[in-house]
């Protein structure tokens, strides 16, 4: 199982990782115990799916953001 280091450190196997890190931890008791503890410091990652492949999945429209910003001139003459 894969977790997410959002916040601080976590020791694990001889090596320090840091936010933003991503940890591979074999046994899915013990990942899902630290993240439960971390106070959501951790995360638990449930895919390994790019942005894009996930609205193609799920089956959302991609949506450009700057277009989304409503600046006030919207409208306007």
């Amino acid at each position: 199982m894969k977790i997410k280091i959002n916040r601080y450190m976590l020791s694990y196997e001889g090596k320090i990782y840091k936010a933003g890190d991503e940890v591979e931890i074999q046994d899915s008791n013990l990942a899902k115990k630290l993240v439960a503890q971390s106070k959501g410091n951790f995360e638990i990652l449930h895919s390994d799916h790019s942005e894009k492949e996930t609205s193609e999945i799920s089956g959302l429209p991609e949506v450009d953001p700057a277009e989304m910003i409503d600046n006030g001139k919207r409208g306007k003459k």
